[in-house]
């Protein structure tokens, strides 16, 4: 879900510094890195019920998913059990994430 998410926010970075519309978009790929970065920055996008966006130093400051590994014979499960929000500092774990 990671690589998702980066790869939808670099997609949107693209959108932003080519500037696309409505499917057309500038043609000049000559641009530095660090230009994309820069667009990265500005870019906010939903997906699911969750919020994403970037602070000025380019850092995530979504949050987190809390996984739980379960762990049987021959494979292991992965179950979000909460998350960590790090705009107010907060975990929350979901009412029925320890329940058998």
């Amino acid at each position: 879900y990671a690589v998702y998410l980066a790869t939808k926010s670099i997609a949107y970075g693209l959108r932003n510094l080519l500037k696309c519309k409505e499917g057309a978009c500038e043609k000049n790929l000559d641009f530095q890195p660090w230009k994309l970065l820069e667009a990265i920055k500005t870019m906010h996008f939903t997906e699911g019920s969750g919020e994403f966006y970037f602070d000025k130093f380019g850092d995530s400051i979504t949050g987190y998913d809390l996984i739980q590994w379960v762990m049987h014979d021959e494979f292991t499960k992965f179950k979000t059990v909460g998350q960590y929000r790090l705009q107010d500092n907060n975990i929350h774990i979901h009412n029925d994430a320890f329940k058998s």
